[in-house]
């Protein structure tokens, strides 16, 4: 009679089947120092620079009262600020985080500035 393990084992070895060999894994190796500061700086810095584009935007866009539209603006900064920090360690190349984090807060800032100027 056969011990506990050994039918395990027998159970085990006579299910397994062969698998085809893995592709190569497309997952980073590392990131350098340099990149990991600079995608903490467009975090920290390019991610209140969005938010407080955006936030100033609504602000003066939001078509209610000043108070609640200062409130609503604020309140979505906060979701614009943590998905620019989520984001600026997402994506793949640095020029593209860039890029995007400075086209979004000069958009952002021009509209801005035409609707103070707008009349009302």
């Amino acid at each position: 009679m056969r011990g506990f393990g050994a039918v395990v084992r027998h159970i085990s070895m006579s299910t397994m089947t062969p698998t085809a060999p893995r592709p190569p894994s497309r997952a980073r190796k590392g990131a350098s120092p340099l990149e990991i500061v600079q995608r903490t700086l467009a975090a920290v810095v390019g991610g209140y620079a969005v938010s407080w584009a955006v936030s100033v935007l609504l602000a003066r866009a939001l078509p209610m009262d000043r108070y609640p539209a200062v409130q609503w603006a604020v309140l979505v900064s906060f979701l614009i600020y943590l998905l620019a920090i989520l984001w600026a360690f997402r994506v793949r190349p640095l020029s593209r985080m860039w890029g995007w984090l400075l086209g979004v807060t000069a958009t952002a800032t021009a509209a801005w500035a035409g609707l103070a100027s707008w009349p009302g």
